[in-house]
């Protein structure tokens, strides 16, 4: 991971929970405070739309998000099933 923030981690940063994580957009030490966050989902999506794991364009963003969904919603159904019985 960088040592910056890129527009996509800030983008989520400024959102993600109702921005409870906004103000790590101004922290130099944002890296850090990750390993102290609770919410390991916040965690994942800092780290998947990171320049240093080759997230460099906005298709890429796009693209890991979607699929990080499509997992989510494959949980979702797989919980709803069992609710089911």
């Amino acid at each position: 991971m960088s040592a910056f923030m890129n527009k996509w981690q800030a983008a989520v940063c400024a959102t993600y929970g109702g921005g409870d994580y906004r103000h790590l957009r101004r922290s130099p030490r944002w890296k850090d405070a990750l390993d102290d966050v609770g919410d390991g989902l916040f965690r994942f999506l800092m780290i998947e739309l990171s320049s240093g794991e080759d997230c460099t364009d906005a298709a890429t963003a796009l693209r890991r998000l979607a699929s990080a969904q499509a997992d989510i919603d494959t949980a979702i159904a797989a919980v709803t099933a069992l609710n089911r019985h």
